[in-house]
């Protein structure tokens, strides 16, 4: 939440240096997921004993954000749309929950068509995400040696950029010459691929035992591309190939502008 307060504080601050062209908006809203997947071959084991391959999207979840515009005709602008987005991801396979959070920064061009009061919009943009995410879970493991093992573990998922595409439609009412209110359906079309896995926590029987993991261990890496050689099972350094979750969703925000500029209606 801070960053929206401090970031809308910077884009009013900018709005002065551009002068009377620039609007500035803040919006809140939920995000459902879309473009279901299962990044990888998950199964979940439904309650008549058969399973099936596991979908999903990490783009559902509360969205909010701030935008700057500059218009460079009364219909037409350009800006900056930047937003953050929390997701939650319960009940998952294997008893795993995931935690998410997405900053996004989207470069976007933006049409109005006008009457009276009234506008309709749309707008296009390239997304350009920073992200992570955490898993946590909770396993029985059977040892033949040392019985039955009550492990809890804790993983996040960090490193590496989001990259996507999103685009709106909404209407527009100008309640006064001071502010405008709005209301906008956004599609994100958006996946991630986290570069580096690290163990944040790993309990057995309620026994912190983190410590017993090497570096090694605690730290996966994950690259574009690997050699036969590093991909064998007796290669030293601990990396895998990159796998990309999705974060595709569909959701309508409630937001204001509040227009620096005063346009005539064309």
């Amino acid at each position: 939440m801070k960053w929206i307060i401090v970031l809308s504080l910077a884009l009013w601050y900018s709005s002065i240096c551009f002068g009377q062209k620039v609007s500035i908006s803040i919006e809140g809203g939920y995000q459902l997921k879309s473009a279901l997947s299962s990044p990888r071959t998950t199964w979940e084991l439904n309650s008549d004993g058969s399973n099936e391959i596991y979908k999903f999207s990490f783009g559902e979840g509360i969205l909010l954000g701030t935008t700057i515009m500059y218009h460079l005709k009364p219909n037409w602008q350009i800006g900056l749309k930047a937003n953050y987005i929390l997701s939650n991801l319960e009940n998952a396979p294997a008893s795993s929950d995931y935690k998410s959070e997405m900053f996004r920064f989207i470069p976007q061009t933006k049409f109005y068509w006008r009457k009276g009061k009234w506008s309709a919009f749309g707008s296009i943009g390239l997304i350009v995400g920073r992200g992570k995410f955490k898993q946590s879970y909770q396993r029985f493991d059977v040892n033949t040696s040392s019985g039955i093992k009550d492990i809890y573990r804790v993983n996040e998922y960090t490193g590496g950029f989001s990259f996507g595409v999103n685009n709106s439609i909404g209407i527009e009412y100008e309640a006064n010459s001071k502010i405008n209110w709005y209301l906008m359906l956004d599609n994100y079309t958006q996946s991630y691929g986290p570069r580096q896995r690290e163990i944040l926590q790993y309990e057995v029987d309620g026994i912190d035992r983190l410590e017993d993991i090497s570096e090694s261990g605690r730290i996966q890496k994950y690259e574009d591309f690997l050699t036969w050689e590093e991909l064998s099972i007796t290669a030293t350094d601990n990396k895998e190939i990159r796998i990309f979750y999705p974060y595709s969703s569909l959701g309508l925000s409630l937001g204001i502008t509040i227009p620096l500029i005063k346009e005539s209606k064309r």
